[in-house]
């Protein structure tokens, strides 16, 4: 059996691998909300802290604000400049096509773009993990680095196919079926 498919880097799919980097796992969804919530209310208890501080011993205030502070850079950096710097990172493989040929024995990846990681035949004990979302499956080669590939790039096989394929390929706690 021979599975195909081409997946084209498009600005939305390096968007929605970066997303799901940052809190990959089985339920990435639902740990991305509660870091969220986490970082609004650990912000939130230093500004209270910060506020009743001011009100009851004002001296004391200067000795913490540079707590609140490095909790604000850590938020910031952690929030918003990581993943920019990922995407600027990225933005070299916008457009660049990625073929991918799964085979019995192992698994092939042509790429149009000299800034991906390789061309070439790899067998399935290679990979790290593989995640599978609504709309990619993510063949990361090791806890950062991943190829993605794109559920609408499929040539006369479907998503499905890969996923059995893969399961029947990969330990079950390799194959992760996120939701």
């Amino acid at each position: 059996m021979e599975i195909t498919n081409i997946t084209v880097y498009s600005e939305d799919i390096i968007k929605k691998y970066i997303k799901f980097s940052m809190h990959k796992g089985k339920y990435h969804s639902v740990l991305k909300k509660i870091l969220k919530a986490f970082w609004v209310t650990m912000i939130s208890i230093i500004c209270l802290c910060l506020l009743i501080l001011a009100l009851l011993e004002p001296s004391e205030l200067l000795d913490l604000i540079p707590v609140a502070f490095f909790a604000i850079v850590v938020f910031v950096l952690v929030i918003v400049v990581i993943p920019k710097i990922s995407y600027n990172n990225s933005k070299k493989l916008i457009d660049s096509n990625m073929q991918y040929i799964f085979t019995d024995d192992d698994f092939t990846i042509y790429s149009s773009c000299k800034y991906a990681m390789t061309n070439g035949t790899f067998k399935y004990d290679f990979l790290h993990k593989v995640y599978e979302t609504n709309n990619c499956y993510y063949l990361y080669i090791n806890k950062i680095a991943a190829y993605i590939i794109d559920k609408n790039g499929f040539e006369n096989t479907t998503p499905e196919d890969l996923s059995k394929f893969l399961e029947s390929k990969l330990p079950p706690k390799k194959f992760i079926r996120c939701k």
